[in-house]
């Protein structure tokens, strides 16, 4: 039973880490940019739709994003709130 679960959490979550790492990819292609390397987590720690992402563009600079992990989903920029969990004080 154990091996039956662990290969099911291990299909999902290369899907999952597919479907973010083309989502992140078209979501960059979008604003013309491409990334020299990204990289997504397997995983929507969450249960929000969404696996972390980091693009590292031509210029060397991080873009953290959160991308689907649904074929075609998309992507959103993290914020400070995505990030730490918590609302920025005033």
């Amino acid at each position: 039973m154990m091996f039956v679960l662990m290969t099911g959490c291990q299909v999902r979550c290369d899907w999952d880490e597919g479907n973010a790492r083309r989502n992140a990819d078209q979501f960059l292609s979008d604003r013309s940019l491409s990334a020299e390397k990204r990289s997504c987590s397997g995983t929507d720690s969450d249960g929000d739709g969404y696996s972390s992402c980091t693009a590292v563009l031509a210029n060397g600079q991080r873009w953290p994003l959160e991308c689907s992990t649904w074929e075609g989903g998309g992507c959103r920029e993290r914020s400070l709130v995505n990030v730490i969990g918590q609302q920025p004080t005033e």
